[in-house]
């Protein structure tokens, strides 16, 4: 079998992925628990399934972000997505990523946890961030949006909390114009990262895809300026 035979390393590395939908605390259900409700719910004893959960998701983000994230900060990000032009899957893509239950390679059963364009291990934030292609548009993001940045006084970096979680370092949320250029970005690659994973297509080029958030982010803002 030598050279015909390929290793495929399947199954999680991870824990298995949250699902926000089937998830419910206090009788709501995830995504509709506000910042004032996690700040009650955290005060109250909590299953230990639940109180695993909402662990893994803040250690999780706290850990790779270098911020305290908890439960009613990731709360307050959600609300902030809702106040913009946001397409449906950008909300989807947005809040699934937030509750670390975007399934990609290494959450997910039967594929192969190691990326094909990098040979890293497929984890959030690899997939999103740090893989090549989204490495690039991530980069031409934000030398577009220099002077944006400086006039906000803000030095941005490439990184999680940044481009991930549209915060800073200090888990402040950035402006609300960045926050609609994120939501964009993440949703076109997520798009992408789907249609080469699960589908037949290429890695798109990261030049184009930049072009395709530039236009998109333009005819919003422009739109939403002039609306009656």
């Amino acid at each position: 079998l030598g050279d015909v035979y390929k290793r495929q390393i399947l199954g999680p590395s991870e824990t298995r992925a949250i699902n926000p939908s089937k998830w419910k605390l206090g009788g709501k259900p995830l995504s509709k628990i506000t910042c004032k409700g996690w700040a009650k719910l955290l005060q109250s004893k909590l299953a230990k399934p639940a109180r695993t959960k909402i662990n893994k998701i803040q250690n999780g983000w706290t850990r790779l972000a270098g911020i305290n994230m908890d439960m009613a900060m990731i709360a307050k990000l959600k609300k902030r997505c809702t106040r913009l032009p946001v397409l449906p899957q950008e909300k989807m893509v947005y809040f699934k990523l937030l509750y670390r239950s975007l399934r990609v390679g290494s959450r997910c059963w039967g594929c192969d946890r190691v990326c094909p364009e990098c040979t890293e291990l497929e984890t959030l934030e690899h997939t999103l961030l740090y893989c090549t292609t989204p490495s690039i548009v991530w980069h031409l993001m934000l030398e577009w949006t220099k002077d944006a940045w400086w006039v906000e006084d803000i030095t941005p970096s490439y990184s999680i909390a940044t481009c991930l979680l549209g915060t800073d370092h200090k888990g402040t949320p950035l402006p609300m114009w960045w926050t609609l250029l994120q939501k964009i970005t993440l949703r076109l690659l997520w798009n992408d990262y789907s249609m080469h994973k699960f589908g037949d297509s290429e890695r798109a080029d990261p030049d184009s895809l930049a072009a395709r958030i530039r236009a998109d982010f333009r005819t919003r803002v422009v739109s939403n300026c002039y609306q009656t």
